[in-house]
């Protein structure tokens, strides 16, 4: 039981903040061309491809700069 109070849990909420940004970003990478494999119809034009996967890479990002800083503490 000692063990327990004595870890530091300080960085907890970074790691999980970072794994869910990156996690987030890499589905929106994934589903940003909007065509669900040609069966649903017209995707999405190129503008908002790119600003849909653009926004994901930018997540992604993020997330492993939290990740990285969770690391180095």
């Amino acid at each position: 039981m000692v063990v327990l109070f004595n870890y530091n849990w300080g960085g907890t909420m970074k790691t999980f903040l970072g794994t869910f940004l990156f996690c987030v970003g890499m589905i929106a990478v994934m589903g940003s061309g909007g065509d669900c494999d040609g069966t649903c119809g017209a995707g999405h034009d190129i503008v908002t491809m790119l600003m849909i996967s653009g926004a994901g890479l930018m997540s992604m990002i993020l997330g492993i700069i939290l990740l990285m800083k969770r690391i180095t503490e």
